[in-house]
């Protein structure tokens, strides 16, 4: 009896410490910025080139747009700080955005102050130093 009742008590502490601690989820994030192009800017396919610059300097990057079966559609680029070859802290940014056809061909450009901030998706103990990401929209209106 003293046995089942040792197990007993090692199993409800180790479901009670289930219960208190809280398991990380999966949510993801991405460090860096993302551009989102309306239909009104479409480019079947192409490439958004991206310069972000703060008091530290500037870094550029360039994503390529592959072609969207479903025709004219909003559509969207994230450019990572490791693509843009270094990382940047939270706070406001200068952001250039030009988007062009697969001819090379300018359709958009832009340029926007941005606030890079920091996010933690699953909880600040889970996601250690959070994730730093800022975005923009690109509008009918940055059309060259």
């Amino acid at each position: 009896m003293k046995a089942l009742a040792a197990l007993f008590l090692v199993v409800a502490v180790g479901v009670q410490g289930c219960a208190a601690g809280r398991a990380c989820s999966d949510v993801g994030d991405f460090n860096g910025v993302g551009v989102e192009i309306p239909r009104a800017l479409f480019v079947e396919s192409g490439s958004v080139a991206i310069d972000v610059c703060d008091t530290d300097g500037c870094a550029s990057a360039v994503q390529r747009l592959g072609p969207v079966p479903e025709g004219p559609v909003g559509r969207a680029a994230n450019v990572s700080f490791d693509d843009l070859g270094r990382h940047f802290e939270p706070g406001q940014v200068t952001v250039t955005v030009k988007v062009a056809s697969s001819d090379g061909q300018l359709v958009a450009a832009a340029r926007h102050e941005i606030e890079l901030m920091r996010s933690y998706p699953n909880g600040m103990s889970c996601d250690g130093d959070g994730y730093v990401n800022g975005s923009l929209r690109l509008n009918a209106r940055d059309r060259v």
